[in-house]
């Protein structure tokens, strides 16, 4: 049988190792991980998508007789192309045409592959199956045991995916933590939740990407408080905290974390993450639900200024200005005059922009220099328009650009 076009035989170890890559990508980006809330079914099992890409121009035809390795070529061109009937059909012809051929093993591997590309995953199970148990300990058979795996799942077999995964693991390749979150899911969908947790514990613990240890641990958190478990839950927290590194992320565990330290009786821990919330991330939902518990805790030592602060961002601004109040009595020079700025800021947002007015005045009149002051300045033009004399603000803007032409606020203003 005659075949297109194939690649120079120099290359086609090059080709055949970046194919390995190819390979497992596709089946990993496939492998979507089981949900919580349902053990899932055949229909919703995670699948392979193929990529079917623009075949080239009509291919120049290969003379009708031909080698294994040529064919072999031919057949994995047609795989990266997304053609797996022809790449099916090359193979099979190759392994019937040079049955006693080198290349016959990899043909027998890509043909049982082509089936799974091609979603006949029960043909892919018992052609691999036949593969691994006559062929040697190699790179084919790791790979042909994930498959294996993979096919089970799609089958809904979730504890003879378990045992093909642990296979698959015993050739320990940089992929096997991959395997184990597989694993995972399967016991979650088997309800062996102690196996489970047990099993995405392990996985964050491997060298798997910083984002699947972190989901990892954050399943087994869930399955542990599942199991009434929260102690061993509660345990968790650390090690995930110190990969959680994005603000609303972090912010987010830390507003799980502290409450559950809560209900388990550990104030110390509780206040401690809760501290982290309110002074690094005053911004964060969980700052504000944080900041009630620790200003009814006496040994909390949080600072009346970042009370203010939380409540101000969050828009609880009567709230804030006990705690404006308590900051300033205890400070002095420009912390003092910040505190007072950013006091009459709250006071302007309750609507009451005389007293926001006269205070802003004040602190430009007491500190014109300082970086409070100037900026106290700013806020009354600002606060002049906000109360509705427009003419006034536009002309206190243009007097601080004359006053402070080498002030960087200046052009703005």
């Amino acid at each position: 049988m005659a075949y297109g076009t194939i690649l120079p035989m120099g290359r086609l170890s090059t080709y055949r190792g970046w194919l390995l890559a190819v390979l497992f990508a596709t089946t990993l980006a496939s492998c979507d991980i089981v949900a919580f809330q349902a053990a899932p079914t055949p229909s919703a099992a995670p699948i392979i998508t193929p990529v079917v890409q623009t075949p080239p121009e009509t291919a120049v035809p290969l003379p009708p007789l031909q080698s294994a390795s040529e064919q072999l070529a031919y057949a994995l061109q047609q795989r990266l192309l997304g053609e797996y009937d022809l790449m099916a059909q090359a193979l099979h012809d190759l392994i019937q045409d040079h049955s006693d051929a080198a290349e016959v093993r990899a043909a027998r591997f890509y043909l049982a592959e082509s089936y799974a590309l091609r979603e006949r995953w029960s043909s892919t199970v018992e052609a691999l199956r036949s593969f691994v148990e006559q062929g040697p300990r190699d790179e084919l058979t790791a790979r042909a045991w994930f498959l294996i795996a993979r096919g089970h799942e799609e089958a809904g077999a979730w504890a003879d995916a378990i045992a093909a995964y642990d296979e698959y693991r015993t050739f320990d390749t940089v992929l096997a933590p991959y395997a184990q979150l597989r694993q995972a899911a399967q016991y979650r969908a088997l309800n062996q939740l102690e196996q489970a947790a047990e099993a995405y514990v392990a996985v964050a613990g491997s060298t798997i990407s910083r984002g699947e240890r972190a989901g990892s641990y954050e399943k087994a958190i869930a399955i542990y408080l599942e199991l009434d478990q929260a102690d061993r839950a509660f345990e968790l927290y650390t090690p995930l905290l110190e990969l959680a590194q994005l603000p609303d992320y972090r912010a987010r565990l830390l507003g799980q974390a502290a409450t559950l330290a809560a209900e388990l009786g550990n104030a110390e821990q509780a206040r401690t993450w809760r501290r982290e919330l309110v002074e690094q991330l005053p911004a964060s939902l969980q700052a504000i639900d944080a900041l009630d518990p620790l200003l009814n805790d006496p040994q909390s030592g949080i600072a009346p200024a970042t009370a203010a602060h939380v409540l101000s961002l969050h828009g609880r601004w009567e709230a804030s200005l006990p705690h404006y109040d308590a900051a300033i009595a205890a400070a002095t020079g420009d912390e003092a005059l910040e505190l007072r700025r950013l006091r009459a800021l709250a006071q302007r947002s309750l609507g009451d922009f005389e007293g926001a007015l006269a205070a802003l005045a004040t602190i430009g009149a007491e500190s014109p220099n300082s970086e409070p002051g100037r900026q106290a300045q700013l806020d009354w033009v600002q606060t002049r328009g906000q109360s509705g004399d427009i003419q006034a603000a536009i002309d206190g803007y243009r007097e601080y650009a004359a006053s402070y032409p080498d002030d960087p606020r200046a052009p703005e203003a």
